[in-house]
């Protein structure tokens, strides 16, 4: 089979454009213009799944998709599950994961995707740049902290990032540029490469301190025999009429109504029966209000922004897509349909906006050239630069510019105008990126702000749900909010609505484990935050209001498996007991099985394999086993690393409240090799496989001393004993545990841990490092998987 038959078997039925062709049949380019409506999601995911069957050793095995929105993010992901069916079917490609990164998505078993689980399977994971990039800088949003290097190892090892729609990015489109840069200068585990695409797209906005790019800018990616072919599209017939209408005023509330009424007369004026008339507003309290002045008019009406629940959010774009009525149909929308989305229109009408938003606009008017000989027509509305928000005041000046000297837009009339690049954020230097490695807090508990290296500073989301409340605070075991609860909502609307009174709201706080009322200064961005249903708030026709009063209705629970707040992939859940020199055997098989899955070289091998013998060794410590009492029954002896706990099991009181084994067992490794600097590396993968023992090496700030004044940290103790111990199929001999690593300097045991650790940084970059840190904490969930799917007790 060629890629043609393949493509042709896919969604759409269609033989693919030579573009297409050419992206599955030569290496990953750089950069890909492409005007809107030309496929350029398909080209992507068809390419792909043609090169991931093909086992093309320069196709990384993650396709991370990278989107502005999530409006974007939703029907990308329609568009991969049916890709996905069509590689089964006409490649029979099997285990090809996929996964939505938009916060609140079902997970598996241990909170943990099978993607993580399965480094080695091919898989797609389509997600808002809040989350991916966030995740990219080992500061994901809405993950456990715990779990960061996880994530990050995975998104910058073996994986192929596409970035679309990239005039929507903001400060991610430099993140990314630096991020590629760095990818190359420190190395990766695996292959790994950025793919930018845009309609409108000059390589040269890429450009930053340790990045340049190779690609150089041209209006477009397709060749005549791509426009001869699609003829109809590139001279779709697009007749520009600016709409002259008093915009004075807009952002305060008399001028906002009477500009509303105003564009709901002219929208319901140009429409025409048996076709679909979009408006595009350019921010979500406009659209809004042109929405509530449309009235109950005869054509179906529609409003489409980012402040909807999933669920209301689904409903919209259904109707979207179903055939418009004989009296047609009108849709106000923003931002949220300006890209990606697979809509046409016979008369658009829009505000000003910058140039490549507009470009991107027009694309949703005569987008198939449906209208043919009739053509469409596109009006567009000038608005004062005083109310230029969510732009910048001098945003519109090159529109302006280009607007005077066309009489139609569509592509043809386009291409000859160089677009000019978006605003550029904050850039993240290379000692700002590799100090993201460190994942502890900084002394006074707080983490790096990485906002302003992922969305423009007054661009930032957060998430809202709504349940009812019985009580002063949610329960603690209450299930982890559903995707389909969700709604994304500005910074400045949630602390809005938080600030009303008798609003009550409340926010997670996984470390206490414990629900705290959310006050107006609280909010940050990537936060998670229950609102109680008698707060109001929302609204299924208009989305998010913060003014909103009314009781919000209740999204019905789907019946998926439900997770824990603080669901943590590392908590203790096993309902087996397993003995620490059997689950030393099975980490060992596990790591073994996913070097070879990964085709990692004899030292990588012989690392997590190693790592994996020793990461348990200090569950033989006594202030572990004696948390195993009761698990020692029948004659069972200790030590145990895995044994049964309830959900209602209360915490028992130890001696050592705050002990980590995984710090013992990087100690007792380092005792028994020596300390040479050969041991380092085993050793930081054996601290670092539940990623609270990393970088630094301290006692935490409410950790009680030893009476007698000795070094402690993590809840072990200078000079603590580990008695002999079996690790599966060798016998590690009684170790005396020596704390003085803390210290700055070189002292008895060498140098210090965190001059160990930052050589490591330092010689294996973060990308290899956090790599084979993750290989061996992917191996130690698998080895528990297995032992919980064995169902019974391994002694």
């Amino acid at each position: 089979m060629n890629f043609e038959t393949f493509f042709s078997s896919g969604p759409n039925g269609k033989q693919p454009y030579p573009y297409q062709v050419g992206l599955a049949e030569t290496d990953w380019r750089e950069t890909m213009v492409v005007p809107t409506g030309f496929g350029k999601t398909a080209a992507v995911l068809a390419a792909w799944l043609w090169k991931i069957a093909r086992n093309d050793p320069q196709t990384p095995r993650r396709l991370v998709y990278c989107l502005p929105m999530r409006t974007l993010v939703e029907q990308t992901e329609d568009a991969a599950r049916k890709w996905i069916d069509a590689a089964h079917m006409s490649l029979e490609l099997e285990d090809v994961q996929l996964d939505i990164l938009m916060g609140g998505c079902g997970k598996e078993r241990r909170g943990l995707p099978k993607w993580m689980l399965n480094p080695a399977l091919p898989g797609i994971l389509i997600g808002t740049q809040d989350l991916l990039v966030s995740a990219a800088l080992m500061r994901g949003y809405g993950i456990s902290r715990y779990r960061w290097p996880v994530d990050f190892a995975l998104l910058q090892n073996d994986a192929l990032w596409i970035f679309d729609e990239v005039q929507l990015t903001g400060a991610t489109l430099a993140t990314s540029a630096q991020m590629e840069g760095f990818r190359r200068e420190f190395k990766t585990g695996s292959n790994c490469h950025t793919l930018w695409m845009s309609a409108t797209l000059d390589p040269s906005w890429l450009k930053t301190a340790d990045f340049s790019p190779m690609d150089s800018y041209r209006p477009h990616d397709l060749s005549a025999a791509d426009l001869a072919r699609a003829e109809h599209l590139w001279t779709a017939s697009k007749r520009l009429h600016v709409l002259d209408l008093a915009s004075q005023g807009v952002g305060k509330k008399d001028g906002l109504k009477s500009y509303a009424t105003a564009v709901a007369k002219a929208a319901c004026k140009q429409a025409r029966s048996g076709t679909c008339t979009i408006v595009f507003l350019n921010t979500v309290a406009r659209a809004q209000a042109v929405y509530a002045a449309l009235g109950n008019d005869s054509q179906e009406r529609l409003l489409v922004h980012s402040r909807f629940r999933k669920a209301d959010r689904d409903r919209l774009m259904k109707r979207l897509r179903d055939p418009v009525p004989a009296e047609g149909r009108i849709v106000i929308a923003t931002q949220a349909l300006e890209a990606g989305v697979d809509v046409t229109s016979a008369i658009l009408i829009t505000e000003i906006a910058p140039w490549s938003s507009l470009v991107q606009r027009f694309g949703r008017c005569n987008r198939y050239g449906e209208c043919g000989t009739e053509g469409a027509d596109v009006f567009w509305i000038n608005l004062p630069d005083e109310d230029a928000r969510p732009y910048e005041s001098g945003d519109f000046a090159e529109a302006r510019k280009n607007l005077a000297t066309l009489s139609a837009c569509g592509p043809a009339d386009l291409a000859a105008i160089h677009p000019s690049a978006p605003p550029r954020g904050h850039v993240i230097r290379k000692r700002d990126f590799l100090d993201l490695f460190d994942t502890d807090p900084d002394l006074s508990g707080f983490d790096v702000d990485i906002s302003l290296y992922v969305r423009d500073a007054d661009d930032t989301d957060v998430r809202l749900f709504w349940r009812p409340v019985e009580g002063a605070t949610p329960p603690e075991k209450a299930p982890a909010p559903s995707r389909d609860e969700l709604c994304p909502a500005p910074i400045g609307g949630a602390k809005a609505l938080i600030k009303r009174k008798g609003v009550k709201a409340w926010r997670w706080d996984a470390l206490a484990s414990v629900w705290y009322v959310v006050k107006e200064g609280d909010v940050f961005p990537g936060m998670v935050i229950w609102v109680d249903t008698a707060s109001g708030g929302y609204d299924p026709k208009t989305g998010f209001v913060a003014g909103a009063t009314g009781v919000v209705e209740v999204v019905p629970a789907r019946g998926v498996e439900e997770t824990s707040l603080d669901a943590d992939p590392d908590a203790h859940t096993s309902t087996v007991r397993v003995s620490l020199a059997r689950h030393g055997a099975h980490a060992h098989d596990q790591a073994t099985r996913l070097a070879e899955a990964l085709g990692l070289s004899e030292s990588e091998r012989g690392l997590i394999v190693e790592a994996a013998r020793w990461h348990d060794l200090g569950k033989a410590h006594p202030a572990f086993v004696e948390r195993t009492a009761a698990a020692l029954t029948n004659g069972v002896q200790p030590p145990l690393a895995k044994w049964p706990s309830t959900k209602d099991e209360k915490p028992q009181k130890h001696s050592r409240k705050y002990f980590r084994h995984e710090l013992a067992s990087a100690l007792g490794y380092l005792v028994n090799h020596g300390y040479g600097n050969d041991a380092s590396l085993p050793a930081y993968l054996i601290a670092a496989h539940h990623g609270k023992v990393r970088m630094r090496l301290r006692a935490l700030p409410k950790e009680p001393p030893p009476k007698d004044g000795r070094l402690f940290a993590r809840g072990v103790w200078d000079g603590d004993l580990l008695p002999e111990t079996c690790l599966g199929d060798f016998v590690v001999p009684e170790t005396r545990l020596d704390l003085d690593l803390m210290q700055l300097g070189e002292g008895p045991c060498g140098p210090s841990w965190s001059a160990r650790t930052q050589a490591l940084l330092k010689q294996y970059g973060p990308f290899r490092l956090a790599w084979l840190e993750a290989l061996v904490r992917i191996a130690d969930w698998r080895a528990s998987e297995a032992e919980e799917d064995a169902g019974h007790d391994d002694l």
